[in-house]
């Protein structure tokens, strides 16, 4: 367990003689969690904030978790030198990061999360590095563009992202009210790629769920198409159920205008429609990719503008799709 590390040998072996345990079984967590305890207060909140952020561990990151200044952490910095519990720039070694982690009460933890993820937000960090710490900190309102951040990072560099996309549902269903209808069109990420299919009934039996608590709360803005768009979903992939869901989806993309990311994708459900029941999709595709032409280039537009583009090359030009 220690990799061979000479310190914690020779401790281990001076524990074992003083113990009378010839065998040198002495429990390594207990004799570094003892270490810790003999340290200053300031000493063990610093060990704390660098087991808990070990990646992004800096003395200004310290500084603004424990509220003190620069110089003032120097001598618990000095400290947990000379007891071999820091070496570098942060913990000496993996097992003392356990057993800090080990000694730190869950409540307390998931406060240190919260305020690691706050300080890499302050400095421009985004995607998984700060949705890690959020998550821990069981913030799932936090945690969300995050979340979908990393999704789209991801995709856009090709790597699969059907792990993403369920950690994306898992958020929107522990999020806040008042988040979820800021964010409902993020469900449309999900199950869409082509990484995601075949759906699961599980994932479309929460995104029924999810719509059914939606449909409890106060309309806000266009969260009608948006159960509307779900609500075709289930009707296309559940029950088979294609000229239902595209009534639904037609009557959904005549209320909107005719640009924006909520047409887009009801436009593009409708193609996906019209190819099942072998009618015309050229016009869904053509209004798809126009209600999309105007609006800025966001990452937070790429993976619809991949779908939409897939869907208008086969259909409009299948030789060069």
């Amino acid at each position: 367990r220690t990799g061979g590390n000479p310190l914690f040998v020779i401790e281990l072996a001076r524990q074992a003689l003083e113990q009378g345990e010839a065998s040198g079984t002495a429990d390594l967590q207990a004799l570094l969690g003892a270490r810790l305890q003999r340290c200053s207060a300031t000493a063990q909140q610093l060990a704390a904030v660098a087991a808990v952020a070990p990646e992004h561990f800096t003395v200004e990151l310290a500084a603004a978790v424990t509220g003190q200044s620069a110089l003032a952490l120097m001598p618990a910095w000095r400290e947990l030198e000379q007891r071999g519990l820091f070496a570098g720039h942060g913990l000496a070694h993996d097992l003392i990061q356990d057993a800090v982690l080990a000694a730190l009460p869950e409540p307390i933890l998931r406060v240190l999360h919260g305020q690691v993820a706050q300080y890499l937000e302050s400095q421009g960090r985004q995607g998984a590095a700060v949705l890690r710490h959020w998550t821990a900190a069981e913030d799932a309102d936090r945690a969300l563009p995050h979340a979908a951040h990393q999704l789209y990072a991801a995709s856009a560099a090709g790597l699969p992202t059907m792990a993403l996309e369920h950690e994306l549902l898992q958020l929107l269903e522990r999020s806040s009210d008042a988040v979820l209808m800021n964010n409902l069109w993020l469900s449309a990420e999900i199950a869409t790629s082509e990484a995601a299919l075949p759906p699961s009934t599980e994932v479309w039996s929460r995104l029924r769920t999810l719509r059914h608590r939606v449909e409890k709360l106060a309309p806000q803005g266009n969260s009608a198409s948006w159960v509307a768009f779900e609500t075709a979903r289930q009707r296309f992939f559940m029950e088979q159920s294609i000229e239902a869901a595209q009534t639904i989806l037609a009557a959904a993309a005549d209320a909107l205008p005719p640009s924006g990311i909520e047409r887009a994708y009801l436009d593009w459900a409708l193609a996906g429609c019209a190819i099942q029941l072998r009618g015309d999709p050229r016009v869904h595709a053509k209004r798809a990719k126009a209600a999309l032409a105007g609006l800025p280039e966001q990452i937070s537009l790429s993976r619809v503008r991949k779908l939409i583009d897939t869907v208008a090359a086969l259909v409009l030009d299948p030789v060069e799709g």
